[in-house]
């Protein structure tokens, strides 16, 4: 499996997925702006070594609505794990928004930013299914959904990025935390949250384990491949995916209705199955990666020291 790109929220929301999208972010900005008083903190979870905030995001297109969004944060190595703050940590997304669930989540979901624990909640019909008439260019980037929930936190970042502020909000078990997560069409659906659980669980540890092993890319550490090798090169440069070109008499990859997607030149980067749905296996073994112009990523010697 290749070592997959983790950024954090600061990151992401700057340069998703590694490369600049202003014109997405000052489109989105300014819809924020007049929004931002209607997005809610629903509840808030520290389990294991992680944190998941999970916000009500209001509905364009349905006045009076709101959708679900839920951020985790992963340590990527110890010393971040004892900070007072989360905002270094990195971060994986779910939204039931029709337009994160459509154009991106299995988009997400094959370069690992996507929750495991949340992809039952996904559209069966779309689980494995490259959204080539409603992303077309695949092209990664964040939906309206993500973008406020992730502005918002960063905006109030003395509280909801603050350990001991999060810490001393109301507190909710995982199951409780998961099932008032709704859909894709807004219901809450019926499967064991036990079963979900020990699945979870059990991502969750690989996916601490890929996060630290990110991060010592990052700063060069020994036993570590670093920043500034052509693999490491290679690496940032995940922000699209094309489809094959037809005249290629032995494409590889995997097959969606008309379109063939790839996602590297080298190995596999699916990370994802379902594990106790009724989604079918993925399919995304074979996806590469096409190269773009990428941005180079910040090495964090330094964090940040503001405090919560």
């Amino acid at each position: 499996m290749a070592d997959l790109i983790y950024q954090t929220l600061d990151e992401f929301i700057k340069t998703p997925f590694g490369k600049y999208d202003n014109e997405n972010y000052s489109r989105l900005n300014t819809k924020y702006n007049s929004d931002k008083s209607k997005i809610k903190i629903k509840n808030v979870i520290e389990y294991k070594d992680t944190f998941m905030i999970h916000l009500k995001i209001p509905s364009e297109s349905k006045p009076g609505e709101f959708y679900d969004v839920v951020i985790q944060f992963l340590p990527g190595d110890e010393s971040i794990k004892k900070e007072l703050t989360i905002q270094n940590y990195y971060i994986q997304f779910f939204s039931n928004s029709p337009s994160f669930i459509y154009r991106y989540a299995v988009l997400y979901k094959t370069m690992g930013f996507m929750i495991d624990a949340f992809q039952e909640k996904m559209d069966p019909a779309y689980a494995n299914t490259l959204p080539s008439k409603t992303n077309a260019e695949m092209k990664l980037t964040y939906d309206k959904s993500l973008f406020y929930a992730c502005k918002f936190l960063l905006d109030n970042n003395v509280r909801y990025l603050s350990k001991p502020f999060l810490r001393a909000m109301p507190k909710v078990n995982f199951h409780k935390f998961v099932d008032e997560v709704f859909d894709y069409n807004g219901s809450k659906p019926n499967y064991s949250i036990y079963d979900l659980e020990a699945s979870f669980n059990k991502e969750l540890l690989a996916d601490i384990q890929r996060a630290g092993r990110h991060m010592s890319t990052r700063l060069g550490l020994p036993g570590s491949k670093k920043e500034n090798t052509p693999e490491s090169k290679e690496r940032t440069k995940t922000s699209t995916f094309k489809p094959v070109d037809s005249s290629n008499p032995k494409p590889t990859g995997i097959h969606s209705g008309n379109h063939t997607g790839i996602l590297s030149k080298k190995k596999p980067i699916s990370k994802i199955k379902a594990k106790v749905n009724t989604f079918k296996t993925s399919s995304f073994k074979g996806m590469r990666a096409t190269p773009t112009t990428p941005v180079k990523p910040k090495i964090r010697g330094t964090r940040s020291t503001r405090r919560g």
